[in-house]
């Protein structure tokens, strides 16, 4: 009679134990590397290279000879480019100082952060207050995927 008036309460705290349990040992916990933020850089907003921007607009717009231009805009927007990676990874190390650059693929960013280096809410008001400063246009802050995991590990 006893069990049976308390057995709800008995199968939700087994279930409640059985989720926390299963959750610390998931893969992602286990295996994982902590954490990874994504950055998008805004292409219509680049604050941190306004002087390689302007280089870049006055080679191009500078009508020597046509093949050199094209080079030389090219290199200019590669600096600009370069530029913009450096203040955004600069910006990422001094909140996160363990944190290390995975990728850079046109203007998407990807950088490592240890899971004892982060809190989750620290990390979200820090790339929102400066945002608008580093010229992002958006941000992720997540667990590795199961299968980076599950990449990593074979």
């Amino acid at each position: 009679m006893l069990v049976a008036k308390y057995e709800e309460d008995i199968v939700a705290i087994l279930c409640l134990t059985y989720i926390t349990i299963s959750f610390l040992s998931s893969p992602q916990n286990k295996f994982g590397s902590g954490y990874e933020i994504i950055l998008q850089l805004d292409r219509n907003a680049p604050p941190a290279a306004d002087d390689a921007v302007t280089a870049f607009n006055r080679t191009s717009s500078n009508t020597g000879a046509a093949a050199n231009s094209g080079a030389e805009g090219e290199d200019a927007a590669v600096v600009a480019f370069e530029k913009r990676v450096g203040t955004v990874t600069d910006f990422v190390v001094s909140v996160f100082p363990a944190a290390s650059l995975l990728s850079a693929n046109g203007g998407l960013l990807t950088y490592r952060v240890p899971s004892g280096e982060l809190k989750v809410g620290a990390a979200f008001a820090a790339l929102e207050g400066a945002r608008a400063k580093l010229g992002l246009a958006d941000y992720v802050v997540a667990q590795p995927t199961l299968e980076q995991v599950h990449v990593k590990s074979i």
